[in-house]
Formats: C-alpha cells, sequence, structure tokens
C-alpha cells in the first residue's frame, strides 16, 4: 500500500510538470506573473507533501530497518528519532523552486548565486600582492606559545572496566557493557580506539595546560560532545563546552579564542538558517559562555555570524574565528544557499581588507579545513581565493575535525604554495588515535610561526599507574630537520613524503597521532598516492581532481578513518578497491 501511494504522489505532480513543459513556452515567462507562480506552486506542493508526516514516517522506518543490519536496536531507534527526520526533509527543502523554474524558462532571471565562483575569484584576486615566503631568524626569547586544542569529545557515559568492543559507534560506555576481558577493559584515562575521553582525562589536560604548559593564549577549535549523538539532546550539546571553559575562566589567566564544532549543532551538523530561532540557542549560549573573552565588538560579529575578529593585547595580530556551520556540506539547512547562507564571506573580506590597511598580521582559526570533507565546495573556493588575495598578512590557517595531525598546503593560481593549513591533533582517542594536543611558537615581531611541539598522554603507563603522564611526542623542526613551519618548508616536506620512505614512515605515525594505523598504512604502499593528495589539494573541488572522481559523496569512505565506520565497510564488499571510481555508483 505505501508503494502505491508514493507512486500516485509522484504521478500526479509528473503529470503537471510534464504538461507545464509542453504548453508554456519561453516567451510566456513572467516572474511576476501567473506561470511563475503557477510553477513555483507546483514545486512547492511537491515539496509539502513529500515532507509529510506520512511519508517521513516511512523514510525513518526504512532507515531503521537498514540500520539494524550493523547496528543495536537501540542506537537504530534513537537515531531514527534524533536525525534521521530532519535528513530526509531537508533534502526537499534544499529545492529552490525559483530557480528551478527559471532554468526551465518558467520566471525570469533568478539572481540566486550573484557571480559564479570564477567571477567572484577574479574580483578577488585583481589587485593581489606577489606572495613573499618569509624565512626569517626569529628571536627565540621573544616568541609566543600558543596552545592550540582540538576535538575533546567529552563523554560524561565513559566508565573504567567497561568493554572497548560494542555494535555501537562508540564504546567504553556504560552501555557497552563490562568487559569480560583483561584486553578489551577501557582504562581510567582512555583507550585507543572506538572511544572519547573519560571527565578525568579532560580535567588532567586542563590542570597540565594552566600549571605546566602555561601558554600566553589558547586557541579551541571546537567538537565537545562525545559521539553517541543519538542519546543527546540540546544540553549535552553545551554541556562539555560548559565545563571546559568554565574551568578555563576560573583557573587560566590568559585569553581563549575559541569556536565552535559542527558536533556542537543540534542534531549534529544543523544550524537552521531559514528560522534561526530553532537553533540560535548555539550561537547564543556559547558567546555567553565565552564573552569573557570577546571584547563587545567581538561578542556583537559572534551573535550576528557566527564569528569574531579580534586583536591580541598589545600586538598586532588579529584572530579570526570562523563559523563551522556555513561552510558545511552536511548542514542540510544551508543546501538552499550554498555559497554565503549568513554572508560570512562578505565579513570575512571586510575584515581581511582593514587588517591589511592597519598592517595587521591574521590568524584564522576554524574547526573545518576546506580541503577535506564535509566542507562545502562552492564556499571553499572563494574562502581560498581570500587567502590567496591576503596571504602575505595571513600568518596561518588552524583547523581540527579529522582526528589526525597533518598539513594542507594552499596553492595560488599560479600552482605554488601560498599558505598553510595546519591540521591539529584531537585530545579524544577516536578512532585509534592517541589523545594529543599542541604548542606553537610564535615570533612576537613577524608573528610568523616558527615551530610547534606535539603533546601526548601516554596512555599505557598512565592508565597502570593510575597518574596521568604527559610527554612531548615531538617538535616539528627536529623531527623533519626543517628550519620553519613556512610555506617553502611544507612544500620541501611534502616532496620527502614522496621520495624517501622512511621520511614517510616517520609522518604517517604521528599523523595518526602514534595509534596503530601509521604503520598499517605505510605497510600498503598502494594506498600511499590517495594520502598525498590531502596535502596539495586548497579545496575539495582540488582533492577530487587528484583523486580522479567527479562526486565529493564518497571522499569520506576513501578515508582510511571512515573506512572503519560499518557502512564504508558495505560498500568494500562491493568494490574491489576504495581507488576506483566505480564506487561512485553506489551513493
Amino acid at each position: 500500500i505505501n508503494a502505491e501511494y508514493m507512486g500516485i504522489i509522484f504521478m500526479e505532480y509528473a503529470i503537471f510538470i510534464v504538461l507545464i513543459m509542453l504548453f508554456i513556452t519561453p516567451s510566456a515567462a513572467d516572474s511576476e506573473g501567473l506561470v511563475c507562480d503557477l510553477c513555483i506552486g507546483i514545486i512547492e506542493g511537491f515539496k509539502s507533501t513529500m515532507t509529510s508526516d506520512f511519508l517521513t514516517n516511512m523514510y525513518v522506518d526504512y532507515q531503521k530497518k537498514n540500520c539494524l543490519t550493523w547496528n543495536t536496536q537501540q542506537y537504530c531507534e534513537e537515531n531514527a528519532r534524533y536525525s534521521t527526520p530532519i535528513f530526509y526533509r531537508s533534502q526537499f527543502r534544499a529545492i529552490n523552486s525559483h530557480e528551478i523554474c527559471t532554468k526551465k524558462w518558467m520566471c525570469s532571471e533568478y539572481n540566486y548565486i550573484l557571480d559564479k565562483n570564477s567571477d567572484y575569484a577574479n574580483r578577488v584576486l585583481k589587485d593581489t600582492p606577489p606572495f613573499i615566503n618569509y624565512e626569517g631568524q626569529p628571536d627565540p626569547l621573544n616568541q609566543f606559545r600558543i596552545l592550540v586544542v582540538a576535538d575533546i569529545h567529552l563523554d560524561y557515559g565513559y566508565r573504567e572496566g567497561y568493554s572497548t568492543k560494542c555494535r555501537n559507534t562508540i564504546c567504553c560506555r556504560y552501555d557497552s557493557g563490562i568487559a569480560q576481558k583483561e584486553e578489551e577493559k577501557a582504562g581510567l584515562f582512555g583507550h585507543v580506539g572506538w572511544c572519547d575521553v573519560p571527565l578525568v582525562t579532560a580535567r588532567s589536560f586542563l590542570d597540565y595546560t594552566v600549571n605546566v604548559a602555561k601558554p600566553d593564549f589558547i586557541l579551541y577549535l571546537g567538537d565537545n560532545p562525545a559521539h553517541n549523538h543519538w542519546q543527546q539532546d540540546k544540553k549535552d550539546h553545551l554541556k562539555g563546552l560548559r565545563e571546559f571553559s568554565e574551568y578555563l575562566k576560573a583557573n587560566y589567566s590568559g585569553i581563549v579564542y575559541p569556536v565552535l564544532g559542527n558536533h556542537e549543532g543540534y542534531p549534529g551538523d544543523q544550524y537552521d538558517f531559514e528560522n534561526p530561532e530553532n537553533t540560535k540557542w548555539i550561537i547564543q549560549d556559547s558567546g555567553d559562555i565565552w564573552k569573557k573573552w570577546f571584547t563587545e565588538e567581538s561578542y556583537q560579529d559572534y551573535l550576528k555570524y557566527g564569528c569574531y575578529a579580534q586583536l591580541h593585547p598589545g600586538t598586532k595580530l588579529r584572530i579570526v574565528g570562523l563559523n563551522p556551520f556555513v561552510v558545511l556540506a552536511d548542514n542540510q539547512f544551508a543546501w538552499g544557499n550554498q555559497t554565503d547562507p549568513l554572508g560570512v564571506l562578505g565579513w570575512l573580506e571586510n575584515v581581511l581588507s582593514k587588517s591589511e590597511e592597519a598592517k595587521e598580521a591574521v590568524l584564522i582559526v576554524a574547526h573545518l579545513p576546506p580541503f577535506e570533507p564535509p566542507f562545502n565546495p562552492y564556499w571553499a573556493e572563494r574562502y581560498v581565493a581570500l587567502i590567496e588575495r591576503y596571504a602575505n598578512i595571513i600568518r596561518g590557517q588552524m583547523y581540527g575535525h579529522i582526528h589526525e595531525d597533518y598539513f594542507g598546503i594552499t596553492k595560488g593560481r599560479s600552482g605554488n604554495g601560498i599558505n598553510v593549513g595546519f591540521i591539529n591533533p584531537s585530545l579524544s582517542t577516536f578512532i585509534d588515535v592517541g589523545i594529543s594536543f599542541r604548542i606553537y611558537e610564535m615570533d612576537k615581531a613577524s608573528y610568523q610561526l616558527v615551530d610547534y611541539e606535539t603533546y601526548r598522554l601516554n596512555l599505557t603507563s598512565s592508565n597502570k599507574d593510575r597518574i596521568a603522564h604527559w610527554y612531548m611526542s615531538y617538535r616539528f623542526t627536529t623531527y623533519y630537520n626543517l628550519p620553519s613551519l613556512s610555506v617553502r618548508s611544507h612544500e620541501l616536506l611534502y616532496q620527502r613524503f614522496k621520495t624517501d620512505p622512511e621520511v614517510w614512515r616517520k609522518h604517517l605515525i604521528m599523523r595518526f597521532q602514534e595509534g596503530p594505523d601509521g604503520e598499517k598504512i605505510f605497510k600498503k604502499p598502494e594506498t600511499w598516492p590517495k594520502y598525498l593528495c590531502h596535502y596539495v589539494s586548497s579545496t575539495i573541488t582540488d582533492l577530487q581532481k587528484c583523486l580522479n572522481i567527479t562526486s565529493s559523496g564518497n571522499l569520506d569512505c576513501l578515508d582510511y578513518w571512515w573506512q572503519k565506520i560499518p557502512v564504508c565497510r558495505q560498500w568494500e564488499r562491493k568494490v574491489p578497491s576504495y581507488q576506483s571510481s566505480i564506487l561512485l555508483q553506489y551513493f
């Protein structure tokens, strides 16, 4: 019966649309007239019907049954309640009836995208100054120490002694069951595997930050909630952020420059631009929590854009924090306007222009890197044009999200590197990575990034001794034998990756935060080319070209991290190689 209902609905609208296409000619087009209104009305009616409770519930039931093939009953039921209805309805919400009717000559021109990406880039780059690669001699006694922490994923449901093996997306929790084998018991401070970090680890990190590391300021790159998203509600999505921030406000005298991650949205990845009242609590509540660290101008910008641009006190260094939801391809509320839903690009261009005039240096702080999924490719093209135009004042781009430790070289139109995006390691161990954070050194005179040290928690000894043992894992210039963090140093390092297997092996170990995956990938040289693409792709579009695929839909499953997810393992059974573009037919 359900299939018959679906067939009838589709047939009715198909007949309407075909009749219009047959009998309406371009000369009848009138953006204010009956033809245009009729076309828009039919498509809006289609959207309304397809998003009805009846059809939405059908879709949810189907997805729940499909989910049960690899997950638990609880997970599938709660996930169906949590995100499936929003995902289904958003697919139709993204249909722009006016744009479609314009393309079919029913309405006059619709200026949804005021100019194409190429036109935008041409305008932005028309007066770009020559790029200057800085290789100065910084004063080691006159440097900032900048602590960067990303992807904390604090799990309040973590339980020591519970199983590290389970059928849910995340284990080591009260609902994972008590471990029956010693080797499968979750430790006091965490477990390298399918687990997030417990509160005791987050508090140990904060104590170490305040009392030992003592940075001049902190960059806080978002993603506080654990990965049990199907069990969470709004208050859960800000609980860890609030506790983390309140501790720093009470115990750390310096400034923290924070940004949201995609997990702060509820449901995860979602922010409603059409009806801001539904989701403005994310920006409003986080802004109020962080208000101590914001100037009044930054606070007001944050409430409006989810972004801010703030001069660090007593310096000419401006920290620019960006909103993850405007760039997130997984945010279905942005599907109707994929170039600039909140006007953030216009705001950013204005900020960078004023900073250039004032001879300031800029450090960009964001959760999502533009050269990795799920960054919106349309936004990325415009964003990278701004990076190229203002490369001489942008000292670096700080990102998180990937739960790995590597970098991306931003290239200009000439094909040469003009900036570096640093992917900072995660505090979370999800999936199979060590607990990590980073401290950068920045020259106070030039504001150039000079070096960094990556720190980790030794989980084996910490769990055994029941005392946290933090240690410095490596220092960039020493580990790679390079002079600095400049663009040229990273280009040289990339060339070494391609020609020196030992350097590549050393890097893979650190890329996966000294987890088990670095050595595994090194032993599979047939996979190396696709990993190397990530270091020299400025945008998702560049990455697609390098990987020789035509859709970003399968980029996640091409990555080693995502190949561990059950849905990607399903595709693996159908496809002989992840490097094959045949994977496209399964998406």
